[in-house]
């Protein structure tokens, strides 16, 4: 099977990314060109796309578009691979599992393929890929890490091109095995870090190349935070989850609050029309009181499940009759691993449920993936970068205080046709960040029309 990047579908805001970042790219080569040494520029891209709407395709088919411009260089001056400049991606995460998936998602996860399901086939034979991580040696009488190394030579006789893929952790520690040298470095889920880890790794990868250029960095994150912003100024891609949520490409998307209660639908209409009401108001005490009182009233009108065995109970009769492939967030791993020996009593035998500690996760994980099994359990390890498009149901029974972790959650999965979420949680911040989304949406497609 050929994964090359022509078999692989553009949307229209890819394309119109794609078009913002080869103007971006088109800015600097003028910069270089007109020897402009009195007015500073950056080379840093914050590309802020919603969870699900293929950020990390967005960007590596612009580097393939990269590989393409020097191809044609070669081929117009007549020069051969090995005179042609070399290209080094230094590709950056938080956590080894994420690092792993975004080596998959560039060069195909099955060892037996050779291609790459972003990058075309013809410059794939020139480049060789590293990934590299820190764990602690076993060793009763040491703590000392040692880096790891998985490296994939190129099939070609030269090792010419290279992605290094690395955890933020190793790649700023004293051990780093590999030049500090890069042509493109991509910080993928850029809000998770700290100032002090952008510092240090600007100070370290972010300095002139042999011919006196900068290094391109994609800044990707779904939910950029202030620290982000100041570092890399204004997006240059936009992409918002209800944007793609308006799109007709997107899924469609059921929102359940599942409640033990009767209340109507005009009642919720009501608290709508509250949430528009208090959102309007100026006096910030004024609203903090309106907020309370709104926020007891949903209390009082809510009778949420208060054990597992109502909630197991409940989803057998909403969605396991039809043997659905569902993620459930719990709250944490003891209730993690509590609701999977219930749902394990209580449903099928062949259903394989992960969670967050588990020495078994991977081989859970990649079942699921793979259609082995019906149901994932975990914390918060599936919140940012798993690309699975098989989930057909997503299941809140963990709230969160945080807005952008609950977008994470929601938009992790909007890779297939139509997704049921169920919300057992049924917190007031899930409500107004719910109808804030929503009403995005009818916003943006009344703009449209």
């Amino acid at each position: 099977m050929n994964h090359s990047l022509s078999t692989l579908k553009h949307y229209p805001y890819q394309l119109s990314a794609h078009k913002n970042m080869r103007e971006f790219f088109a800015s600097y080569i003028r910069w270089i060109l007109e020897h402009n040494d009195d007015k500073e520029i950056s080379t840093a891209m914050l590309i802020e796309m919603a969870t699900g709407s293929g950020k990390t395709f967005t960007v590596g088919s612009f580097i393939d578009y990269l590989y393409q411009l020097r191809e044609r260089y070669a081929r117009l001056y007549k020069k051969s691979h090995e005179q042609l400049p070399r290209i080094k991606t230094l590709v950056l995460n938080d956590r080894i599992f994420l690092i792993n998936q975004l080596k998959q998602d560039f060069f195909f996860w099955d060892p037996t393929q050779s291609k790459s399901p972003i990058l075309s086939d013809q410059f794939i034979d020139w480049i060789s890929t590293k990934l590299y991580h820190s764990k602690t040696k076993n060793d009763d009488t040491s703590s000392e890490e040692e880096t790891i190394v998985e490296e994939t030579k190129s099939t070609s006789q030269k090792n010419w091109d290279l992605f290094v893929f690395s955890t933020f952790q190793t790649a700023l520690g004293d051990k780093w095995p590999d030049d500090d040298w890069f042509t493109i470095i991509i910080i993928d889920e850029a809000h998770n870090l700290s100032w002090e880890s952008y510092y240090q790794a600007f100070q370290k990868y972010y300095k002139p190349l042999a011919d006196g250029t900068m290094p391109f960095v994609f800044l990707m994150s779904a939910t950029p935070n202030k620290e982000l912003l100041q570092l890399s100024g204004d997006a240059i891609v936009h992409y918002w989850l209800a944007e793609y949520l308006a799109d007709d490409y997107s899924p469609t998307v059921s929102y359940n609050l599942v409640v033990n209660s009767t209340i109507t639908p005009e009642q919720i209409d009501e608290l709508n029309q509250e949430i528009f009401r208090i959102q309007a108001i100026e006096n910030l005490n004024e609203k903090k009181v309106e907020v309370k009182n709104l926020t007891d009233r949903v209390e009082e009108m809510l009778q949420r499940y208060g054990s597992q065995e109502e909630l197991v109970q409940d989803l057998h009769k909403r969605i396991w009759k039809e043997c659905q492939s569902t993620v459930i967030f719990a709250p944490s791993v003891q209730e993690a691993d509590e609701l999977s020996e219930k749902i394990k009593k209580e449903r099928w035998d062949e259903t394989i449920v992960g969670a967050f500690h588990s020495k078994s996760w991977d081989d859970a994980f990649h079942n699921f993936k793979s259609w082995k099994s019906k149901i994932i359990i975990a914390v918060d390890r599936l919140n940012e970068w798993i690309d699975m498009p098989n989930v057909e149901n997503v299941v809140f029974w963990r709230g969160t205080d945080s807005d952008k972790i609950f977008k994470q959650q929601f938009g992790r999965w909007l890779r297939w046709t139509h997704i049921n979420v169920f919300d057992y949680v049924g917190g007031m911040k899930n409500f107004v960040w719910v109808n804030d989304i929503n009403r995005e949406i009818i916003e943006i497609e009344a703009e449209r029309e």
